[in-house]
């Protein structure tokens, strides 16, 4: 028995130092297990301390209920968008969600209304509003009447309500031209009526201007040119008519007549004149009033007087100083034969200066 006893001591001992930790054994990184090489004692512990260890850290994640919490993964989105399936792998898992969020549009985020006033943005009709407008327009039926126009009606055979029922009795020619109209008659008509603009006009002499038909934006005139001012001679106007500042007088201004004096050759002044350094001598006319010769018919002085006439030939140069508003007059006479022998006679009347203000 004692020998029997100090075997089994000396193997438990060679057990206990086969089990020590050999210096210099190398160990695994994350575990910690025994990887002996070369020389290094093996022992049937160190096999059970390394399973001991595997076997633990097991324990560890079955406890933790599976926590992947600090685990990273790669993947890529799916190619097409399917549910996700049991047993597969994470990164099969988070390509299918990352297919999901990707397609997912606005509306996927957006609020429910269910009702037919909200007009907020961020929200999508409920579909119970989509139920209602479908009863709302049940038993409707579309077409269009015998004159082409779209409506609706009650019965698949009934009468057709025009959508649209214009009303009025205008005519092509009542619209001007290029624009369109719809009337009881007819829809999207285009108009013919002539587009004048701003039209003008001219008179000449006492004569009427026929205004054209049509539209007429507002801005046209007929001009007073060639017209006869009613407070003028017929004298005065067959020698002003063609006159600039006559003309004028009738386009936006009144046309005045100022008496500057009355003889023959000589000068005139119009200086009292407001806007005389603008005058030329356009602005004046003369106005013969008498023609008179003297002649000495068998020995007997006579002297012979007429009246201006639409046919005298009176005849003169005349010159304006616009500086001081001086006009001159030189060899005014009449040309016409007067008297019983014939002859020219002197010239007298009123010199005029026309302006318009």
């Amino acid at each position: 028995m004692r020998g029997e006893n100090l075997l089994h001591s000396v193997f438990f001992a060679q057990r206990r130092e086969c089990g020590r930790k050999v210096e210099g054994m190398k160990l695994t990184d994350l575990l910690r297990m025994k990887l002996p090489e070369g020389k290094d004692p093996v022992n049937v512990e160190d096999f059970n301390d390394n399973f001991k260890a595997i076997d633990k850290e097991l324990q560890t994640m079955q406890t933790a209920a599976g926590d992947a919490s600090k685990n990273t993964v790669t993947f890529a989105a799916a190619a097409e968008r399917t549910n996700v399936a049991s047993t597969e792998t994470l990164g099969t898992l988070m390509g299918k969600i990352a297919k999901w969020f990707t397609d997912m549009k606005s509306a996927a985020f957006a609020a429910i209304a269910n009702n037919e006033t909200t007009n907020a943005e961020g929200y999508v009709l409920d579909a119970r509003i989509g139920k209602k407008h479908s009863d709302q327009l049940n038993g409707l039926y579309f077409g269009t009447d015998a004159d082409g126009k779209w409506g609706f009606k009650t019965s698949q055979g009934g009468t057709v309500t025009p959508f649209r029922n214009p009303t009025g009795n205008a005519a092509a020619a009542d619209v001007l031209s290029g624009k369109t109209f719809s009337s009881a008659e007819q829809e999207n008509v285009t108009g013919t009526m002539p587009n004048n603009g701003a039209w003008t006009g001219e008179t000449t002499g006492n004569g009427n201007v026929a205004i054209p038909a049509g539209y007429h934006s507002g801005g046209g005139y007929v001009s007073g040119a060639g017209a006869y001012n009613a407070g003028v001679s017929d004298a005065d106007g067959r020698v002003n008519t063609e006159s600039a500042s006559y003309k004028s007088g009738y386009a936006n201004k009144k046309l005045h007549r100022v008496a500057i004096g009355t003889g023959g050759s000589g000068t005139y002044s119009a200086a009292s004149i407001p806007g005389f350094q603008s005058f030329t001598i356009e602005n004046f006319a003369f106005v013969p009033s008498r023609v008179s010769r003297t002649d000495n018919h068998w020995g007997n002085p006579e002297t012979y007087y007429k009246g201006t006439e639409a046919n005298s030939s009176v005849t003169c140069s005349m010159s304006y100083n616009s500086s001081n508003g001086i006009l001159t007059v030189k060899n005014l006479q009449c040309n016409n034969a007067i008297g019983e022998s014939g002859g020219a006679g002197s010239v007298t009347g009123t010199f005029y200066c026309y302006y318009a203000a």
